[in-house]
């Protein structure tokens, strides 16, 4: 993406003069007073959530190379009851506190009460001893455990369907084929979810294999 277009961007959300106040000596933190300025504009309802929304989409497909152009207006649309209550309802809610959970990789960290969680465990739980661990019979068997994580199944998962389709995520019945691309496979994309009997024959394997 070229500057002329991240600049077309900005002038859009009217928030380019406040980057070059606040950013003129911190090119690093750029994104994040990108983010600030954004929330600040959101509060004070100078944008609103859909042009926000759809602009910063907009960005991102542009990065991505996506080409489905309504993509972003239904994600918006999805999603925009949402942030519209956060918006009006929250009470701690800040541009430097949003954008330190939404940029949590961007050296933007605001130093608020509300990301410092504690968590108090009550007593009178199991005491836990170590000392005649020694002295425990071996297993006839080594205890095996199996830990499944983040599985991302597509329940409308389509072989045959298209799996370049311009979308984040390809391979779903009814998507139709705006690019012409590799078809999806019986057993999964790259670009795709993982249909469900995927998911289904690897836990039937690993019941069958690792008894």
């Amino acid at each position: 993406m070229d500057v002329k277009t991240v600049e077309g961007y900005l002038d859009k959300l009217t928030i380019k003069d406040e980057l070059k106040s606040r950013a003129a000596n911190l090119q690093e933190r750029a994104i994040c007073f990108t983010c600030q300025a954004l929330i600040r504009k959101l509060q004070t309802h100078a944008i609103t959530v859909e042009l926000l929304g759809t602009t910063i989409c907009s960005i991102y497909f542009t990065i991505q190379t996506w080409t489905i152009n309504d993509f972003c207006k239904q994600i918006v649309r999805i999603n925009k009851p949402i942030l519209e209550y956060i918006l009006a309802n929250s009470k701690i809610l800040t541009p430097e506190y949003a954008c330190s959970i939404l940029l949590q990789n961007e050296n933007c960290y605001y130093d608020h009460p509300a990301l410092k969680w504690e968590t108090i465990i009550p007593d009178g739980g199991p005491i836990l001893s170590t000392q005649n661990t020694a002295k425990l019979p071996p297993r006839s068997k080594p205890l095996k455990i199996l830990h499944l994580s983040d599985f991302h199944i597509s329940q409308d998962y389509e072989v045959g369907g298209v799996a370049n389709c311009g979308y984040p995520v390809c391979c779903k019945r009814n998507l139709g084929n705006p690019i012409k691309g590799t078809d999806a496979g019986t057993w999964g994309e790259y670009n795709c979810d993982i249909p469900p009997w995927l998911y289904l024959d690897a836990l039937h394997y690993i019941n069958n294999t690792h008894k």
